[in-house]
């Protein structure tokens, strides 16, 4: 009996040992500020806080070659604040209405669009196109809900690297987790 429960105590250390014992990627990304993980797949350059350009910001940005001089492909995250009395729903809208008002003068076409859930949370993705410099750029804005606050990740790549790369982004948006 003594040895039973010995070995039975054993295994149960042993248990509680290897389930605190997780092998974090080399390519992950933390920020704790913020509170959120994400895997960089795409082998990507990391920039924290990195101009984005008319007076907008990203928390992080993973970059790609250049081509050009302009980067082949991007994986933007952002933090928006949901108003209040504001629904996600309308918030997503506003977002939708604001593509076609900003970006209407570059052949702006929503390709794509659609609901589901990443870390628990409710998301909604838009898939558009649009002109670009050298070629046309292909979008995926991710918008994730947390309480009242909307995580924005956006990969962008040009045309003829969009969809090579795609499946690499959709499994780094698969790893992404809110960390508090």
């Amino acid at each position: 009996m003594k040895l039973e429960r010995g070995i039975l105590i054993i295994l149960l250390f042993g248990i509680l040992f290897l389930s605190g014992c997780t092998e974090e990627s080399p390519n992950l990304y933390k920020n704790t500020l913020y509170g959120f993980s994400i895997e960089n797949k795409m082998n990507l350059d990391v920039k924290e806080d990195f101009d984005l350009g008319n007076g907008y910001r990203s928390i992080v940005s993973f970059l790609g070659p250049k081509k050009d001089g302009l980067y082949t492909r991007v994986v933007n995250i952002q933090i928006s604040s949901l108003p209040e009395n504001q629904s996600f729903d309308i918030f997503i809208e506003i977002i939708k209405q604001d593509h076609y008002r900003i970006f209407s003068s570059r052949n702006y076409n929503l390709i794509d669009e659609g609901s589901f859930y990443i870390d628990g949370h409710e998301a909604y993705y838009l898939e558009f196109s649009m002109s670009g410099q050298v070629e046309p750029v292909i979008f995926k804005q991710i918008m994730i809900l947390k309480e009242d606050s909307v995580y924005l990740v956006v990969y962008s790549a040009m045309e003829s690297y969009y969809q090579t790369n795609l499946k690499n982004f959709e499994a780094s948006l698969s790893t992404f987790r809110f960390t508090e």
